[in-house]
C-alpha cells in the first residue's frame, strides 16, 4: 500500500517488472516474514505445554492452518488495499476487520454452537464466514482445543475430521490462491480499482458536470490572455517566456513553448 502511495510500485511497472513478478514477490516476502512469528508461536506453545495445540496428531494440523492462514491472510489483505488511498487508513481498517472476523465472529459462532435453537444456523452461518482468514484460522484452534476437552460432537474423533480443522485447512488452501488471482484481476484491469479517492473523484467529475461554461472559457482562454490575467508572475519567468516567444532560442535542442498546467 505504501509503495503505491509513494509511486514506488508504479516506478517498478513502468521499468519492466510484471504485474505477476511484483505482485508474486511481495507474495513471497510478506509469507517469509510470517514465518518468525509463526515461529514463536510454536516455540511458546511448547513452553506452555499446550498440548491441544502440538500434542499427539495435532502439531501438524497447527503447522498447516498457521501456514496457510499466513498465505490467505496476505492475498486477502491485498485485496483490501485496493479500496484506499492511504496507507495508514488502510492499515487500521485491516486490522480491525482481522481483529473482528478472527475474535468477535468466533466467539459469536461458539456462543451460537452452544445452543441448540441455534445450533442449525450457526453450521449454515459458518460456510459464509469461513470466507474471512480470520475466522478459520481462529475457528480451526478452537475446534482443536474443544476436541481435546471433549466437547466436539462425537462424530468428530480426529484431528483432521472436517468439523474440527478439516474444513479451516481446506478454507484457507483455497483462499490462498483465490484472492491471489483476484489480486491479479484487479491489478489487470483498471476498471476495478474503486478506491475511495477514485469515487470521490468520480462523483465530483459528475456533478461539475452540470457547469462547465467556467470549464470551458479557462480552455479557450488563449495563452496571451492567462499572462495577463497573472499579475503575481515572476520577473524571470516572464522574462524567459518573451525570450522563447520572441524566437531567440530557435538554436536550441528543445525548448518548450505555451506550457501549461
Amino acid at each position: 500500500m505504501q509503495e503505491r502511495e509513494v509511486k514506488a510500485k508504479h516506478q517498478q511497472l513502468i521499468s519492466g517488472v510484471s504485474v505477476l513478478s511484483y505482485w508474486a514477490s511481495t507474495y513471497i516476502w510478506d509469507f517469509l516474514s510470517f514465518l518468525f512469528p509463526f515461529s514463536i508461536a510454536i516455540v511458546l506453545f511448547n513452553i506452555f505445554g499446550l498440548d491441544q495445540f502440538i500434542g499427539t496428531g495435532r502439531l501438524l494440523p497447527t503447522i498447516i492452518m498457521f501456514l496457510e492462514y499466513g498465505l490467505a491472510v496476505a492475498s486477502s489483505t491485498y485485496c483490501l488495499t485496493f479500496f484506499f488511498s492511504d496507507h495508514t487508513m488502510a492499515q487500521n481498517v485491516v486490522l480491525l476487520i482481522n481483529f473482528f472476523t478472527g475474535l468477535i465472529l468466533m466467539v459469536i459462532s461458539f456462543i451460537m454452537g452452544l445452543i441448540k435453537s441455534t445450533t442449525s444456523a450457526n453450521s449454515f452461518l459458518k460456510n459464509f464466514l469461513r470466507l474471512f482468514p480470520g475466522f478459520c484460522f481462529a475457528d480451526g484452534l478452537a475446534s482443536l482445543a474443544l476436541l481435546r476437552q471433549g466437547m466436539k460432537d462425537k462424530t468428530s474423533d480426529a484431528a483432521f475430521d472436517w468439523n474440527v480443522t478439516g474444513a479451516s485447512i481446506c478454507y484457507l488452501g483455497v483462499e490462498s490462491i483465490c484472492y491471489f488471482l483476484l489480486t491479479l484481476a484487479i491489478e489487470i484491469t483498471p476498471s476495478c480499482k474503486l478506491t475511495l479517492a477514485t469515487l470521490k473523484e468520480r462523483w465530483s467529475s459528475k456533478s461539475s458536470q452540470l457547469d462547465t461554461s467556467p470549464h470551458l472559457e479557462a480552455l479557450l482562454r488563449s495563452s496571451s490572455e492567462d499572462a495577463a490575467l497573472d499579475f503575481d508572475e515572476d520577473i524571470d519567468v516572464m522574462t524567459e517566456r518573451n525570450r522563447v516567444l520572441s524566437g531567440s532560442c530557435e538554436k536550441a535542442i528543445i525548448y518548450l513553448r505555451n506550457l501549461r498546467k
